[in-house]
């Protein structure tokens, strides 16, 4: 196949890989087939927009015939069906004809493949080109894509750096930093970026000299010193201080109270046993629970720490990525009719462990949480934390005497946290085996909820005969009314039905017992979202994300949160962290595509919704006629009309008439968006979120629209608002 490499200076080689000198002979030619090629949006040219683009000066006689003769040269090079007709006067690139570095860069970069496209940009596009008599639009073209091409270049190393110091190999981190210097030598945050990966690496002096350079470089170009967050870094750096240095970690974790002396993760425990009965994971996730519930404790969500079994990662480098002091590891085995736990405190910036203890008794349900209880106590002793007035008074409370529901309500938890459609239905499985050996286990009510909620949610069909999430959440509650897990369980179950206003009790009720419960801090994100506080929404769901950093469901949630705040580059950003984080998490790349289309990267959102196709169900959340809407929006944006005029024809105004309305918006159509919107039945978390804070552009006219607030005041209504929160 013919290569045009164009990515630096021009080359074009046949198929045996030899150089086709002759076609670059003619600059023009070139310059004619990189903008058929690049050109945007791609597709069919018409031969009268070409002229005036490369033969300004000449009459449209003598221009045809130029182009002519110019597109005989294309054919002849990269072959005949490197060019594609419509009719006589429209003509267009078939990429497919030949490979091309550009389109295979673009394509890698779509599929954030860096570092596979960084090896195809040698350099600016067409770097050292100049072509003579041609038009100073032709100019402004070459130079906007240039600075494209560089810019989309620079952000793939910044990226990949990004990735390499998440894992903490700063060696790669660096060499992909260094290579986006020579791409931008201006950056202050690559330079910046640079430094902390040498310093992590234990290169100090290394760190030092890149600031000595960049401070030169800008005083010779620019008579300009570094910005003062650079300077202050190169300063500590030269004081050669002992501190452990801290990677640098995502905006959500930079919180006032970052690095509290009072921040643990409970890793979690290795199980010795011979038979694997689980009962490592409960007996884990019952001491982290009981200490989430104590105040002045800031402790890390079981989601989070369940990614550190047996690791070999050092007590310091878990504690800067979970951004903790302390570490809680211990192992369980059960010997017949006894179960043993030995547990330590490790203090993770000296690596140095502080507190250990061995708890051993019969295996029965009621010593496990004696166990539990001890264990939580003599952590407080070791850090001298003081209870406050209510949690001394607060009731302790063992869950279930049954060793086997205590087994099996484990076990669902741990199913549930998968949250896959399998993962769900076991859990719920499980729970319902929980309650039938102890119907007052209030803990396993509030999984069983927790099922319940997120099969509605996920669109997944309930089992025959299930009872409501509302019935279950609230027997929860009703068994054990201190419990927070149960409150954020009603909570959840509200929000399936809309309950906006009993929905936040409930979450806030949540906080209150559990002031460490991850869960509850993202659902009240979540509702305030809904319910019209989308500031409000951002504090909490910040906040939430510092409890779990590791689950990708939180990172989801809060990259919502932030395109509803029109943060959007930070909306982009955690739905990317959350692929990181599970790449099979398959709504992180819907929600990455809406981040793409809010900053104007359509190409990219469109490759990134048609992979949340195949996994969008007719009524799931989103839908796939809303997965298609969105898509029918980014064709729009990319030139291509016909491709929404065609979907409407496919989508039921009557069974679909949100995505309609969306379509009907697009296209300029209010009174008929209107129409649609007035046949909404219920306002769901997407079409909620779509009508409060997103497409600005595309729903400016209907926001300006005296029946817009009329509207608002619909959905505050179904949320159970009186009136409009902004």
């Amino acid at each position: 196949m013919i290569e045009l490499n164009i990515l630096g200076p021009a080359e074009i080689r046949n198929s045996k890989g030899e150089l086709e000198n002759s076609f670059l002979a003619g600059p023009k030619r070139l310059a004619l087939l990189t903008f058929l090629l690049l050109h945007r949006p791609r597709g069919f040219h018409r031969r009268d927009s070409l002229l005036p683009l490369f033969w300004p000066e000449q009459d449209q006689k003598s221009a045809r015939n130029s182009l002519s003769n110019m597109l005989y040269h294309i054919r002849k090079t990269l072959g005949k069906e490197a060019l594609k007709s419509r009719g006589t006067e429209e003509i267009m690139m078939v990429p497919q004809a030949f490979s091309s570095d550009a389109l295979f860069f673009e394509e890698a970069i779509g599929k954030q493949d860096y570092e596979n496209a960084l090896k195809v940009y040698r350099s600016d596009l067409l770097k050292g080109f100049f072509v003579s008599n041609i038009s100073l639009e032709f100019d402004h073209w070459l130079e906007k894509e240039r600075e494209r091409f560089h810019t989309l270049a620079r952000d793939a190393c910044s990226n990949l750096a990004d990735s390499f110091l998440q894992q903490n190999n700063y060696e790669n981190a660096a060499k992909w930093l260094k290579k986006g210097i020579e791409l931008d030598p201006d950056s202050e945050e690559l330079h910046m970026k640079l430094m902390q990966s040498l310093h992590y690496d234990g290169n100090n002096k290394a760190a030092l000299e890149v600031y000595e350079n960049f401070s030169r470089y800008l005083q010779d170009e620019w008579n300009e010193v570094p910005k003062p967050e650079i300077r202050k870094f190169a300063s500590n750096l030269s004081e050669e201080t002992k501190k452990v240095p801290e990677p640098p970690r995502d905006p959500s974790n930079k919180t006032e109270d970052e690095a509290s002396k009072n921040a643990l993760a409970v890793l979690p425990f290795e199980d010795l046993s011979s038979r694997k009965l689980h009962f490592a994971e409960g007996i884990h996730g019952d001491i982290l629970t009981a200490l989430s519930r104590i105040s002045d404790l800031h402790v890390i969500s079981r989601t989070s720490v369940k990614n550190y079994p047996k690791t070999e990662k050092t007590s310091a480098l878990i504690g800067r990525e979970l951004n903790v002091t302390w570490l809680l590891e211990g192992e369980v085995e059960q010997a017949g009719k006894i179960i043993r736990i030995n547990v330590r405190l490790v203090h993770a910036p000296n690596d140095s462990q502080v507190w250990s203890k061995m708890y051993q008794e019969k295996l029965t349900a009621e010593n496990i949480f004696s166990i539990r209880d001890a264990v939580a106590d003599d952590i407080l002793e070791t850090l001298k934390i003081r209870l406050s007035p209510r949690e001394k008074t607060r009731e302790v409370q063992h869950p279930t005497q049954n060793l086997e529901a205590y087994r099996l309500y484990t076990l669902g938890r741990s199913s549930l946290d998968l949250r896959t459609e399998d993962g769900i239905y076991r859990g719920l499985d499980l729970f319902k085996g929980s309650i039938e050996l102890d119907p007052d286990y209030a803990l396993a009510w509030s999984g069983l909820a927790d099922a319940h909620s997120l099969l509605k949610y996920y669109g997944l069909p309930l089992p025959p005969n299930s009872l409501s999430p509302i019935f279950v959440a609230s027997k929860a509650v009703e068994l054990n009314p201190n419990l927070g897990e149960a409150h954020c369980s009603l909570g959840i179950a509200y929000s399936g039905e809309q309950n906006g206003p009993a929905a936040k009790r409930e979450f806030e009720a949540a906080i209150n017992l559990s002031p460490s419960y991850a869960e509850a801090y993202i659902w009240l994100g979540w509702i305030n979202l809904m319910m019209g506080n989308a500031t409000e929404a951002l504090a909490v769901g910040e906040k939430s994300v510092k409890f779990n950093p590791l689950s990708p469901a939180f990172r989801i949630f809060l990259s919502i949160i932030y395109l509803g705040n029109k943060k959007y580059a930070e909306g982009l950003k955690e739905a990317q962290r959350a692929r990181e984080i599970n790449p099979d998490y398959s709504f992180t790349h819907f929600v990455e595509g809406l981040s793409l289309y809010h900053l104007d990267q359509f190409e990219e959102a469109l490759f990134a919704l048609k992979k949340t196709l195949p996994h969008a169900l007719p009524l799931s959340t989103p839908s796939r006629a809303e997965v298609q809407t969105l898509m029918a929006f980014c064709y729009h944006a990319l030139g291509n009309s016909e491709w929404g005029q065609n979907l409407k024809e496919e989508i039921h105004s009557r069974i679909n008439p949100f995505p309609m309305a969306m379509l009907h918006a697009l296209y300029d159509e209010k009174n008929a968006a209107f129409r649609s919107l007035e046949n909404v039945q219920e306002w769901g978390s997407f079409s909620n979120e779509i009508i409060r804070y997103l497409f600005p552009k595309v729903f400016a006219d209907l926001r300006k629209d005296e029946r817009f607030t009329q509207l608002i005041g619909k959905i505050n209504k179904a949320w159970g608002l009186e009136q409009e929160h902004e």
